[in-house]
Order: C-alpha cells, then sequence, then structure tokens
C-alpha cells in the first residue's frame, strides 16, 4: 500500500529544465543571432536536442497511460492466458498489447499510520504493490475460498482468501470486485477476482485517489505472521513472460 507521501503523485509528469541567468551575465557582444548559418556541430546538437524531446515525449506518454489510461472492465479479447507454475499464477493480467506493469521488493518500506487524527511514521509495509493500469483484471495467484470481501480504512475494496495451503492471500486496492466474489466462493488458480484501482485511505467506502494505481498483494502465515510476496512475484511473473 502507498504512503501519503506517494498521493496524488499520479499526475506528475516529467518537466523541461528551467534556464539559468549564466549568459545573461556573459560580457556584451558575445552572443550574436545567427541568421541563415548554423554554427560548428550545430547539426549533431540539434539531433540531440531531438532524441532528449522524443525520448521525454514518451516517458510522458508512458506516465499518462499508467496514471489516466482508462481501461474497459471485462475486455476478454486483451488479456493473456494465466501462465500456472506449481498451481500459481502472477496476479495482474498480462495484454497482447503495450501496458506497464511495474513492481519492485518494497517489504517492510516505511508507511505513514492515522493516530489520534495525526498522521505518524510507525509502520511498515506488509505486502508487495504492483502498479498496472486501471481496470487491469486481478487473478487469484493460488486456488482457495474468499474469506473476507469489503471495504476498510487503508485497504479499500479488498479481498482474503484462504488459499488451499493454509495461507491467507490478500489482494487490496480494487477498483471493484468480479462477479461473484463474495464470502465463502471457491476460487481457483487465474480466476478474476476484482480489478486495478487506487481505493483507499478513507473512511467512506469508494474512496479513491491519494494514490498511484496499483494491487496490493499480502501473504499470511497460518500462523499469524506476514511473509514478503517479492520473491515469489518475481518467479511468476518471470514465469509468464517466458511463456508469452
Amino acid at each position: 500500500m502507498s504512503t501519503p507521501g506517494q498521493m496524488k503523485a499520479k499526475r506528475n509528469v516529467p518537466t523541461t529544465s528551467m534556464k539559468t541567468a549564466e549568459t545573461a551575465r556573459q560580457p556584451a557582444g558575445t552572443h550574436r543571432r545567427l541568421i541563415g548559418k548554423k554554427a560548428p556541430g550545430s547539426v549533431g546538437a540539434e539531433t540531440t536536442r531531438r532524441t532528449l524531446l522524443t525520448m521525454r515525449l514518451l516517458a510522458t506518454l508512458a506516465v499518462a497511460v499508467l496514471m489516466v489510461g482508462e481501461i474497459p472492465v471485462g475486455a476478454e479479447s486483451r488479456w493473456l492466458s494465466p501462465v500456472t507454475r506449481n498451481e500459481m499464477t502472477f496476479p495482474v493480467a498480462r495484454s497482447n498489447w503495450y501496458s506497464v506493469i511495474n513492481f519492485r521488493n518494497d517489504w517492510h518500506a516505511p508507511r505513514m499510520r492515522l493516530i489520534g487524527g495525526l498522521w505518524r511514521q510507525i509502520g511498515v509495509h506488509e505486502g508487495n504493490d504492483i502498479f498496472a493500469e486501471p481496470g487491469t483484471p486481478v487473478r487469484a495467484i493460488l486456488s482457495g475460498t474468499v474469506e473476507r470481501v469489503g471495504w476498510t480504512f487503508y485497504s479499500g475494496w479488498r479481498v482474503g482468501i484462504r488459499g488451499t495451503d493454509g495461507r491467507y492471500w490478500f489482494y487490496a486496492h480494487l477498483r471493484q470486485f468480479a462477479p461473484g466474489i463474495r464470502v465463502g466462493a471457491p476460487v481457483t488458480v487465474g480466476e478474476e477476482l476484482g480489478y486495478v484501482g487506487n481505493t483507499g485511505y478513507g473512511t467512506e467506502p469508494g474512496h479513491d485517489g491519494e494514490f498511484t494505481y496499483h494491487l496490493h498483494v499480502g501473504i499470511q502465515e497460518p500462523g499469524g505472521a506476514w511473509v514478503n510476496p517479492y520473491p515469489l512475484m518475481r518467479r511468476l511473473y518471470r514465469a509468464a513472460a517466458e511463456q508469452t
């Protein structure tokens, strides 16, 4: 789950740097406007400038797709079939067109908690955040039974599944749930549970927009301890990428 420090970050895009006042301080007469002429090396400089502008544009477009792009819920033809490995699959659907999926090892990263009306940095991240476009299907990593469905302050819309391995598998910040997801319902590996959103950090159900779209994945052992999902997520993603 994202920190309040990441709140509203989804609209930030790369910006061009500001010019310095260095040229204004140079002696008079050292600057001449060249009309119809190119200074030595200007062709290479122009090529470099255009390359940088192109790279900046591509970066801006990537951010726009991730932060603003809307993926139609239920667009089945766009999503690749789940790839299972040891009866598990990567939880965020991959598509047959260009899409953005990004995650890193953010286990135990600092987190803010609302205590007595004040935000305090006393928590740690007990999961793995997987960033993707809004509306991307979220799939069951492992078969099991739905144990919890609904809203919580930090997690937003979330689904909790008791897996066939006895562990509790937690999926948070969903935009909405998939049809048929309710307490007691059986789910199979790769089955849709809901769709990537950015809900949470609010008391009113449906509150969103406090951070970038992503899926929070948590794994809790039967004894109650939470474990780092990142190594497993990395293996499952690599298996999916290699096969598709």
